[in-house]
């Protein structure tokens, strides 16, 4: 005798399809990006780079990184729900070829790093956190990116945010934080594994806020103050075809 569907049955399917195509998504190949440069408004721009998952990564550091976290907190925790229309209204913030919103921040070694500060440099900067499996991934190749570059025209610095995953699988010793003393004391931990200045946003991430809400995008700017590239997800691959083409287009102007 055939089983009728009850509500439990519909309960499980409304719960598991979007998970099935939420993570099948993860796994994808990530969407092409063309690094092509144009003119837009006086300003060498490029096409931003969107994608719903950090699919830049092979699969096996896709699976690293999700030995890191919990599915179940990924769907039921308020701050991960939260950020996911983020990742549509990114597209609207902070546009490629208008100025920067502006960044004034604490740093971790008792500075303040202004964007403002950087006119005549590159500025090259993404946004992380200590229990951001993306972010941990890609600090210290924009570490060592950073030593390929001359300080005087490139600039790459880092924004702490907030934390992503914290009491999860990979960061089970940290703990959501409160203010922006408790944010501090982390910044300055992830300070320890790199040389990039790390600048730190409020616990309202004000600054993450101006720029497209998502947890790891990566954004670089003109040297005079112009948005010429973001993505999504920072990927140092691409962050360096830019940087490298601005450099060669400006040597071949002087």
């Amino acid at each position: 005798m055939e089983r009728e569907h009850g509500a439990i049955d519909i309960a499980i399917g409304i719960i598991l399809i979007p998970l099935t195509v939420f993570f099948g998504s993860f796994l994808l190949p990530e969407p092409e990006w063309d690094p092509t440069p144009r003119a837009e408004q006086g300003h060498v721009v490029f096409d931003p780079h969107y994608n719903f998952h950090p699919n830049n990564y092979t699969f096996n550091e896709k699976v690293a990184m999700g030995k890191q976290i919990s599915f179940i907190s990924l769907v039921t925790d308020p701050q991960h729900l939260g950020t996911f229309p983020w990742l549509y209204r990114f597209e609207n913030r902070a546009n490629i070829g208008n100025p920067a919103p502006a960044i004034d921040l604490p740093t971790t070694d008792g500075g303040r790093l202004r964007l403002a500060d950087q006119r005549g440099k590159i500025s090259v900067f993404m946004f992380v956190a200590l229990t951001c499996p993306p972010a941990r991934h890609q600090l210290p190749l924009w570490t060592a990116l950073a030593n390929k570059y001359d300080p005087e025209k490139v600039n790459l610095f880092v924004i702490y945010s907030r934390e992503r995953h914290p009491g999860e699988p990979g960061f089970r010793e940290y703990v959501h934080t409160k203010d922006d003393e408790e944010k501090m004391v982390n910044a300055r931990e992830l300070a320890t594994l790199t040389t990039l200045p790390v600048a730190v946003d409020s616990i309202e991430e004000t600054v993450l806020e101006k720029y497209g809400k998502v947890p790891n995008p990566a954004y670089v700017i003109d040297t005079e103050g112009f948005i010429v590239f973001k993505s999504t997800w920072a990927d140092v691959r691409k962050v360096e075809e830019v940087v490298d083409t601005l450099l060669a287009r400006d040597s071949q102007m002087h």
